[in-house]
């Protein structure tokens, strides 16, 4: 697998828990990858033995467009506070580290059919790549975002995703939040809530769920009950 050297171009906090990191490939043209994958930051494992300072890596999926390849974006949950996520709080611009990859199989592979996304938190990131990839390729089959998390405070990308819905009429962005405030005017509750009363309108879809492995388990399970085929429910596993 190539070996990349990037430089930190920009950091951005978008939550207290999640963090937008912009790169730049270092002496390389270009990283190719297809929307969904993602690569492995190099990390140092956190120990004082020097005996077993060796290099680790973490995955990270790509939240940028693959045409952007000497640019790349992630967006990274810093909650596991190991070397990964420390790497992310502690960059800062001029920082160079090394990365790897592309890794991963969670692409989209079949455009004949409607497309349904389903993520929490971080899991958005392939996402993020995925639609923009899919829109600006002329992809014309429906394509649904359900993308939930606990409050007002934790919404990220909602901007962004709602102009993409105005720009696109095959597109429809759904942000679900579980615990809201009196005057919020969106869904509320769980994704799954969401699924269990309006799967007759998303059946026929290919599902593809992003997020903690019990979200996925849920989401999955709940799916199948509701028709999906298991071939068409596709999952990525955020830990």
């Amino acid at each position: 697998m190539q070996v990349y050297k990037v430089e930190v171009v920009s950091k951005k906090q978008l939550t207290d828990k999640i963090y937008e990191l912009n790169v730049r490939l270092v002496n390389s043209s270009n990283l190719e990858f297809k929307a969904g994958q993602c690569v492995g930051f190099h990390v140092l494992p956190e120990t004082e033995d020097p005996a077993l300072q060796t290099k680790e890596k973490r995955l990270y999926s790509l939240t940028s467009l693959p045409e952007h390849g000497n640019e790349l974006s992630f967006c990274v949950d810093i909650t596991p506070m190991g070397p990964g996520s420390k790497l992310v709080i502690n960059a800062k611009p001029g920082d160079q580290f090394n990365l790897e990859g592309p890794y991963g199989g969670f692409v989209v592979s079949d455009r004949s059919k409607d497309l349904l996304f389903l993520a929490t938190g971080a899991g958005i990131a392939p996402f993020r790549s995925m639609i923009k990839d899919l829109l600006k390729s002329g992809f014309d089959k429906k394509i649904t975002l359900l993308f939930g998390v606990r409050s007002e405070d934790d919404a990220f990308y909602h901007e962004e995703f709602s102009k993409l819905a105005e720009e696109y009429s095959n597109f429809t962005f759904i942000p679900m939040l579980s615990q809201p405030k009196a005057d919020w005017k969106g869904e509320r509750g769980r994704i799954t809530k969401y699924i269990e009363e309006n799967s007759s309108s998303l059946l026929g879809s290919v599902a593809y769920i992003c997020g903690s492995p019990q979200m996925i388990k849920d989401t999955r399970s709940l799916l199948i009950s509701k028709g999906w085929g298991v071939r068409d429910v596709k999952i990525e596993i955020f830990h």
